[in-house]
């Protein structure tokens, strides 16, 4: 990660092999400095930014229950992310409703609405986006033991921090 200059930073990552200081360093030199429009302009086309976010929360949310007021456009204020990361975050989003959803009937005792909220928060074993995000990291596997405790009629101490509710 490069110094903040001017309220602005560069982090680079590289893979695992190929790379040596000198490589970095001439790398380094070719990174300037862009308006937003043209530094979102150059990103490929699997990275979600803010233009492309409807129609990836579309596909995203396809086959996932929605909690009551639940706002699809919100996820417009992701910014800029790659595939893994707009998916942890879209249902993160959904994921806290559903949980906001569960503890408020459970709190006025609606059992109806809060067997519906863990039913369908434990219908994430299921969620096309979770499947594919398990490869990459941990949070399906998190999101899931979230699911499956409140579908056991708890919520585990730490969810909402862990989903970062």
């Amino acid at each position: 990660m490069l110094k903040p200059r001017d309220g602005l930073f560069a982090e680079m990552r590289t893979g695992p092999t190929g790379w040596t200081l000198a490589s970095f360093e001439r790398t380094l030199t070719h990174i300037k400095q862009v308006d937003a429009r043209t530094f979102l302009a150059a990103m490929p086309p699997e990275i979600v930014t803010p233009d492309r976010a409807v129609s990836a929360a579309e596909k995203v949310l396809a086959d996932i229950p929605l909690p009551p007021g639940f706002d699809p456009s919100a996820l417009q204020a992701l910014g800029v992310n790659d595939p893994y990361q707009f998916g942890a975050e879209a249902t993160k989003v959904v994921g806290c409703g559903w949980i906001a959803d569960w503890k408020q009937a459970r709190a006025t005792g609606d059992t109806a609405e809060a067997k519906r909220a863990a039913n369908a928060m434990k219908s994430s074993h299921h969620w096309a986006v979770l499947k594919q995000l398990e490869p990459e990291g941990a949070w399906s596997q998190s999101f899931r033991e979230i699911a499956d405790s409140m579908a056991a009629g708890h919520l585990v101490s730490g969810s909402e921090e862990s989903l970062g509710c």
